[in-house]
C-alpha cells in the first residue's frame, strides 16, 4: 500500500485575488508517514488552478516529470 500527503489548496490564501493556487500531493510506499523524506517518495504531483490549469507528475521509476494541460475542446 501506499500513503498520501497532500495540501488540499495551497496558496487559498490569495483566491480573492485571482492569482494561481494549486493542489500538492505527496505518495510514499508503506502506511507510515513519520521519519522519511522526500527521496523515499514513490511520486509527487500539483494540480495548478488559474487562467489555465495543469497538472504535473513525478514518479520514482520513471525518469523526467510529466506536464498535463486542460483544453477546452
Amino acid at each position: 500500500g501506499f500513503s498520501v500527503a497532500f495540501d488540499p489548496l495551497d496558496g487559498s490564501s490569495i483566491v480573492d485575488t485571482n492569482f494561481t493556487v494549486g493542489t500538492i500531493f505527496g505518495v510514499w510506499p508503506g502506511d507510515k508517514l513519520t521519519g522519511i523524506t522526500g527521496r523515499d517518495q514513490a511520486a509527487a504531483a500539483m494540480g495548478i488552478y488559474g487562467p489555465r490549469t495543469t497538472y504535473v507528475l513525478a514518479l520514482k521509476d520513471i525518469p523526467g516529470t510529466h506536464e498535463f494541460l486542460l483544453l477546452d475542446e
